[in-house]
């Protein structure tokens, strides 16, 4: 099973997926996959490759699986063992930052952020320092 737009983290509105089966089989059908936090739409495909389109609801984790005995080849042999199952994290909300200052400002951050960039930050004066540089 592949995917044109999930990795580890998506924010995309929909996936599509893409499942390439070992041989042609004869009853592969959209219920036959196994979601967590979304829902599946155009399912199609024959033989041996299936597409569909995943729309995830909300942020959270997603999954989507193909467990054991849904699939049935032409001589009548269902799959054995479940798909690997393929997993990501949704997350369409953006973070937002409030500034509190006196003397020091303080950035809190909605969201943990995997990195900020000071030069991405307007900073209005006439002097500045930086004494604590690195986001965690």
């Amino acid at each position: 099973m592949s995917s044109d737009g999930a990795s580890q983290y998506s924010n995309l509105e929909t996936l599509n997926f893409t499942f390439s089966l070992t041989e042609s089989v004869s009853d592969f059908h959209e219920e036959d996959v196994t979601v967590s936090g979304g829902t599946l739409s155009s399912f199609q495909g024959s033989g041996d490759t299936y597409r569909v389109t995943f729309t995830p609801i909300g942020d959270g984790l997603k999954s989507i699986v193909v467990e054991e005995g849904r699939v049935t080849d032409v001589a009548g042999n269902t799959n054995f063992y479940p798909s690997e199952t393929y997993e990501f994290m949704h997350d369409v909300t953006p973070p937002t930052i409030s500034i509190n200052s006196s003397t020091w400002v303080s950035l809190s951050l909605s969201l943990p952020l995997p990195h900020i960039y000071v030069s991405s930050l307007l900073l209005k004066s006439q002097e500045y320092h930086l004494y604590h540089h690195s986001f965690i």
